[in-house]
């Protein structure tokens, strides 16, 4: 089995790398820091244009920095069942089955480089129906813990068997 480290109160919980956001949240100040000390305002400047990149530089550390210092949970698991951003997904009892699925390689239209998103995807049973369900769960590319890390936690909590092949 592979590892993983539950909490005091026997949680696992998906978070929002604090380190990749705090570094980020850095490159960005230094970034801009480093244009403020090199700029020479003698002489023409860059205009709005210019200014539009300041702003962007000082806005986005901001939220990255503001991103490091909330931290917050994207999946739960413990016990009783799994939580998704603070929501209530299913108990064990009614867990079907859970699995890695990943959306097409696309080429981003804002960026000349491609992307990928992964997915958790549980399928359970409303309590007292036959109703079978399925909740997609999206991954951020910043989180704190790996995917097979999710899957072998639920498999660990369920007590069953789950594939970490990707569909």
């Amino acid at each position: 089995m592979d590892h993983f480290t539950l909490d005091k109160q026997g949680n696992f919980m998906v978070q929002e790398s604090v380190l990749l956001n705090v570094i980020s949240a850095v490159c960005l100040l230094a970034t801009f820091i480093g244009v403020l000390i090199t700029l020479d305002f003698n002489i023409r400047w860059g205009g709005a244009s210019m200014l539009l990149l300041y702003l962007m530089l000082i806005i986005f550390s901001t939220v990255f920095f503001v991103k490091a210092i909330r931290s917050q949970v994207i999946l739960t698991i413990n016990k009783a069942g799994i939580s998704y951003k603070g929501h209530f997904i299913t108990g064990w009892d009614q867990f079907i089955t859970a699995y890695i699925t990943q959306n097409d390689l696309m080429v981003s239209e804002s960026s000349t480089g491609l992307y990928d998103k992964f997915r958790i995807v549980v399928e359970f049973v409303a309590p007292g129906k036959a109703i079978r369900y399925r909740c997609e769960m999206r991954m951020p590319g910043s989180q704190n813990k790996y995917e097979y890390q999710i899957i072998r936690v639920m498999e660990y909590f369920s007590g069953k068997a789950l594939s970490l092949a990707i569909l």
